[in-house]
């Protein structure tokens, strides 16, 4: 009796709960996922051409996040978030994953 290996690393094993990345890549916009991918050679070229300028913006976007870290409120809200987008993430990946499981016996 011939059993089918799911565990292996082959073109089938691509499903999100084997590569989580993938499944929050698909969670994201395209465009949104370019400027993440551009965001380390941009802030080069701006450290190198507007020095003093990037430093200003950077310490203001700290000041900022402290702030906003520092409310309870933010924090409830970034950790239920946070916790929603978890759950969801792993919804479509059990999902994708007994879909693919059904469709292949």
């Amino acid at each position: 009796m011939e059993t089918t290996d799911h565990s292996s690393n082959g073109p089938d094993a691509s499903d999100a709960l084997h590569h989580p990345l993938d499944a929050l890549k698909s969670l994201v916009p395209a465009d949104a996922l370019q400027v993440v991918t551009d965001l380390p050679e941009r802030l080069r070229t701006e450290l190198r051409e507007r020095p003093y300028r990037t430093l200003a913006i950077a310490m203001g976007v700290g000041v900022g996040v402290g702030a906003m870290a520092s409310s309870r409120v933010v924090r409830f809200l970034v950790m239920n978030l946070g916790g929603f987008a978890l759950t969801e993430i792993a919804r479509r990946g059990a999902k994708q994953y007994l879909e693919r499981m059904i469709s292949a016996h």
